[in-house]
């Protein structure tokens, strides 16, 4: 029984990390564009916590420009997200 509750974390942590990412928007910062680098800069220092579970393997050569485009496209989703988030709520702008 205690799969329902491990299945309810992941809607509960995307809505509040939702409203988390509104409340930037709108009332700390004025432009998108220093939320979705200050998301970036939190990622990268909660980065060295990947090596607790498992030691990443390095991808091969081929693979680089694909995550470059990958890595990319992640950030250019942002702006329109957190544009978004300025303009109306964010219940609405998820659904």
């Amino acid at each position: 029984m205690n799969w329902i509750f491990i299945a309810l974390i992941s809607p509960m942590l995307f809505a509040a990390s939702n409203v988390v990412d509104s409340y930037l928007t709108n009332h700390l910062f004025k432009r998108t564009s220093t939320v979705i680098v200050l998301g970036y800069i939190v990622g990268i220092i909660f980065l060295p916590f990947v090596f607790l579970f498992e030691i990443p393997s390095l991808p091969s050569v081929a693979l680089i420009p694909y995550i470059f485009l990958i890595g990319l496209l992640n950030v250019l989703y942002l702006f329109p997200l957190y544009k978004s988030f300025q303009y109306s709520d964010t219940s609405i702008v998820v659904s």
